[in-house]
């Protein structure tokens, strides 16, 4: 009875699943689980260097909420998400049910029997795919593949062709993006930075309060904004990033880069750059009204011009402007 079911499965899959350019069987439990695991480590739910039971449990677990916020990933990174999205879900379950699903012969008692798909064939899609961060081999065509195995095919076929632009787009955002806050800072933290700033700001403002109204309010509503986060440590945060990346402190392998920029806070690294960079806005048009009023003033009395000057100077007197 059980050869029988073992011949008739094994017909089943020849008939349903392709075979490879080399012939050989399509393994599509290899294929979902890879794209599971590339989604993992996108969205930091697991790294290229953890356990591989902890990977093994990140692919076949149910999706957690992230505390990755996407949209301060780079484009590509967001395609690969966004193509999984509608799918993972699917994969998961019919990859649980190829794991679990034992073949038993009914007469034999105690039950038992072998799973349709074993585990090992999992550490090894994670083993491999960690070592060359392709996947393995599918089909060329979808010839009578279910939907949801075809999908898993564009998926596989995606992936290889957006890799490595994955990972070089958004080192270059990441990068990019340290490197503006860095210059920004002029060599303080960034909290010690936004308080500077925002005195500045303000002492500046109260003296020429019609001057750059709308660069002045998107200041304050950006120091509002981030405020919390600093007090959560997004600066500490961003720091360590710039430091790492000053060092060189990165993985070299394709997959542990790609975890690696995923436990980045890029959510963090772009609301600091924005706000510093509302707040430079901000500082060079009071600048510019501040040199205007001084050069209309010429006709008012010289003590009421040095008493504004000296307002102003003393609001920005530990704030480095540069032309």
């Amino acid at each position: 009875m059980m050869r029988r079911l073992e011949r008739s499965v094994a017909a089943f899959i020849d008939r349903k699943v392709t075979r490879l350019a080399d012939g050989t069987r399509w393994a599509p439990a290899k294929t979902f689980a890879q794209i599971l695991l590339a989604r993992a480590y996108l969205r930091g739910a697991t790294r290229a260097d953890a356990p591989l039971v902890d990977q093994i449990r990140a692919v076949l677990s149910d999706e957690g909420l992230s505390e990755t916020d996407f949209s301060a990933r780079c484009m590509p990174w967001q395609e690969w998400l966004t193509a999984t999205k509608g799918f993972h879900e699917r994969l998961r379950v019919e990859l649980r049910a190829m794991v679990s699903l034992h073949l038993t012969d009914a007469g034999g008692g105690s039950g038992g029997g072998s799973a349709l798909v074993d585990a090992s064939d999992l550490a090894a899609a994670i083993v491999q795919f960690n070592e060359s961060g392709k996947f393995d081999p599918v089909p060329e065509e979808n010839g009578g593949l279910p939907d949801l195995y075809r999908k898993a095919r564009e998926l596989a076929q995606h992936w290889g062709e957006k890799r490595l632009q994955i990972e070089r787009t958004e080192f270059s955002q990441i990068k990019s993006r340290s490197e503006g806050v860095s210059e920004l800072l002029r060599g303080k933290d960034t909290a010690t930075h936004v308080a500077r700033l925002d005195r500045c700001i303000t002492g500046i403002a109260e003296q020429l309060p019609s001057a750059a109204i709308a660069k002045v309010q998107a200041w304050k509503q950006a120091y509002v904004r981030l405020g919390p986060k600093l007090g959560e440590g997004a600066g500490t945060r961003i720091e360590e990033l710039i430091f790492a990346l000053e060092d060189e402190e990165l993985p070299t392998k394709l997959l542990p880069r790609l975890t690696w920029l995923a436990q980045q806070p890029a959510r963090d690294l772009e609301d600091v750059l924005t706000t510093l960079q509302a707040g430079e806005r901000a500082v060079e048009e009071l600048r510019d009204h501040a040199r205007d009023c001084v050069r209309e003033a010429g006709s008012g009395s010289l003590d009421d011009v040095e008493a504004v000057g000296r307002t102003i100077r003393s609001a920005v007197d530990d704030f480095e402007i540069e032309e």
